[in-house]
């Protein structure tokens, strides 16, 4: 059984064997040649003739059909992020595609919904692909970390110095 399209050579011997059960390789004659550009099942007679007596033996070859290769899977890179709340974030516009036959390409694929960083939180985007009438999907999560929190680390004046006179009021500015 060969892939239809795929190079083949019929066997060139064979085994004969003879009255005393003795057997020897010989080399063989095909009535045609192989040809695997259309699939099905088909019979090649090989024959070999020695002292006058010709024998022969059949050969079957099985063309497969092209193996359908299918879409399994989808795959982000990166499939997560972490970013600050509010700001701008875009998510990826390609993964690979993994297929039945463990070939794989570069994809374009289409988001469920615009990311927003609006509010701080764990969010799950779906991307998704179709391909032949085959839809996968694979699941992109954003950390959207929230505002940081702002810790008061010191004060300064604007003017340092400043003189009066005794008795006097003085207005700090």
């Amino acid at each position: 059984t060969v892939a239809k399209g795929a190079a083949y050579t019929l066997p060139a011997t064979a085994t004969a064997t003879y009255s005393d059960s003795a057997t020897k390789t010989v080399a063989v004659t095909w009535d045609k040649t192989v040809s695997t550009a259309v699939e099905g099942t088909f019979t090649h007679t090989a024959s070999f003739t020695e002292n006058g007596v010709t024998k022969t033996a059949i050969f079957t070859l099985v063309i497969e059909k092209d193996p359908e290769i299918i879409l399994q899977s989808i795959t982000l890179n990166p499939a997560t992020a972490t970013v600050a709340k509010g700001a701008a974030y875009t998510l990826p516009a390609t993964a690979t595609a993994t297929y039945n036959n463990s070939a794989t390409k570069p994809i374009n694929v289409i988001w469920d919904r615009e990311v927003s960083t609006a509010a701080s939180g764990t969010f799950t985007y779906t991307a998704s692909y179709t391909e032949n009438g085959v839809t996968k999907t694979a699941i992109f999560t954003l950390v959207v970390n929230p505002d940081p929190e702002l810790i008061l680390q010191s004060i300064s004046l604007a003017v340092k110095t400043g003189t009066a006179t005794a008795g006097t009021t003085f207005t700090l500015p």
